[in-house]
């Protein structure tokens, strides 16, 4: 049997497809207008994209890519509050993301890049980061600083002479209102002189700040360079609670996971009776899946996967984002997970058998289990999980997940499914990492550091 095997690599090209530019190229916040970023097609450049899942434009905080705007799927959409966005994940050339601020402040300023994840010509996931760009503020000349002193300090000297004009005025007609009844008008004329000194001490003191201010404009500086950023570690402390909701996680040799508190862990198993005669069973060498895996009675083969499952739904934090599959439970996935399914074509079900708890799915003459996965954060970010037993997180996206203070290696096992018209399929895009006809699935390992 021919084994269809997928190997999939990041190659950084100096050419990209795709392009985020920014209208304008930077903030002037004397004359604010709107800003504008829009991720598109190059029509200059080829590309692998055969379809595109997933667009999103993150911005750089402490040196942690962070979202502004996502489209999933043509219908799924995410964007930051203070911003609109428009989209379409049609043709890859169609493909676009424009995201829109109508009032610009400084918080708009800084690095900003653009992500797609899709699908090449056989049906791999790909993913392209298209080069970085800085929004910075237009650069302020001394002639326009002086300007902007000579402005404001007209419009104050105008608004000072005006204040005068009128209370001279006020206090004209005050004088005559005192010749006609002394006694009466005096007590006002001391309440609006003692008003009058008040708001000459207020407008003596903005004028003050106002010279402080563009002082510190003309001799202030940057010694910032193009392109530094600073990297904020984990937290040392991880947490010692698995995430709320009912799933499962691939077993490991070393068995369930554990934390502190009164998450149930059940295990159970699928035993596949694959291909007989020459058969094509196999798991990444080192692999510490849960034994035995591989089994063979006479021409009779079988593989075993076996699943950690939390039946009773946990009270845990909820599930961080990322890059990253898990098994699902109880119906639906815990919240910020998408669900799909990968179906096996078993070689007959005679001998088929399945114990212990599961995750969803059909066991019968074809295996469908169903995953729940996610890809709204950056794999290259860590998050935190419980860290005091090894465990299996399915790959998503080509890279694994890093996780807090664990270190993380990549498994895979294949299933040599029926040869006879081949069955094996995905539900949709939301799956771990895999080949089928037969099916390999990829899996990342995680022990404590």
């Amino acid at each position: 049997m021919l084994i269809k095997l997928i190997l999939v690599s990041l190659v950084c090209k100096i050419t990209h497809s795709f392009w985020l530019s920014s209208d304008p190229e930077s903030i002037n916040f004397n004359s604010p207008g709107p800003l504008r970023l829009e991720c598109k097609y190059s029509s200059n450049v080829g590309t692998t994209f055969v379809s595109v899942q997933r667009i999103r434009i993150d911005k750089q905080v402490n040196g942690v890519w962070s979202l502004i705007a996502e489209l999933v799927d043509n219908n799924q959409w995410s964007v930051i509050s203070g911003a609109t966005a428009l989209g379409s994940l049609a043709s890859p050339s169609s493909t676009y993301l424009e995201v829109t601020w109508n009032t610009v402040t400084p918080d708009l300023l800084g690095i900003y890049r653009c992500e797609l994840i899709g699908l090449n010509s056989i049906n791999d996931f790909i993913v392209e980061k298209t080069p970085s760009i800085t929004v910075a503020e237009t650069p302020v000349s001394t002639a326009t600083v002086s300007e902007i002193v000579k402005n404001e300090t007209d419009a104050i000297r105008q608004e000072f002479e005006a204040y005068k004009t009128r209370t001279d005025r006020e206090l004209s007609d005050i004088l005559n209102l005192i010749r006609e009844n002394q006694l009466s008008q005096l007590n006002y004329l001391e309440e609006l002189s003692g008003n009058f000194t008040s708001q000459i001490s207020s407008l003596s003191n903005i004028y003050d700040s106002l010279n402080a201010r563009v002082t510190a404009l003309e001799n202030s500086g940057c010694g910032c360079s193009a392109g530094e950023s600073t990297t904020q570690a984990p937290p040392a402390l991880i947490g010692q609670q698995w995430p709320v909701g009912t799933y499962g996680l691939y077993q490991p040799q070393a068995g369930c996971p554990q934390d502190t508190s009164t998450t149930q862990w059940t295990t159970g198993y699928r035993r596949h009776h694959t291909v007989s005669g020459t058969n094509m069973d196999e798991v990444s060498p080192g692999s510490h899946f849960a034994q035995p895996v591989l089994s063979t009675v006479g021409s009779n083969h079988y593989f075993f996967q076996r699943f950690c499952m939390v039946d009773s739904l946990s009270t845990g934090p909820s599930w961080p984002i990322g890059s990253y599959c898990i098994n699902r439970k109880g119906g639906a996935c815990p919240g910020g997970f998408n669900s799909g399914y990968i179906e096996i074509d078993d070689n007959g079900t005679d001998q088929d058998i399945v114990s212990g708890s599961l995750p969803d799915g059909t066991y019968s003459t074809i295996t469908r289990i169903y995953y729940c996965c996610r890809v709204d954060g950056n794999a290259e970010t860590p998050i935190s999980l419980p860290n005091t037993r090894p465990f299996y997180l399915y790959r998503i996206g080509v890279v694994c997940q890093k996780v807090a203070n664990m270190t993380v290696s990549q498994e895979w096992f294949l299933i040599d499914t029926s040869n006879a018209n081949n069955q094996d399929r995905f539900e949709n895009v939301w799956h771990p990492d895999a080949a089928l006809n037969d099916v390999r699935i990829q899996l990342c390992y995680y022990t404590p550091v």
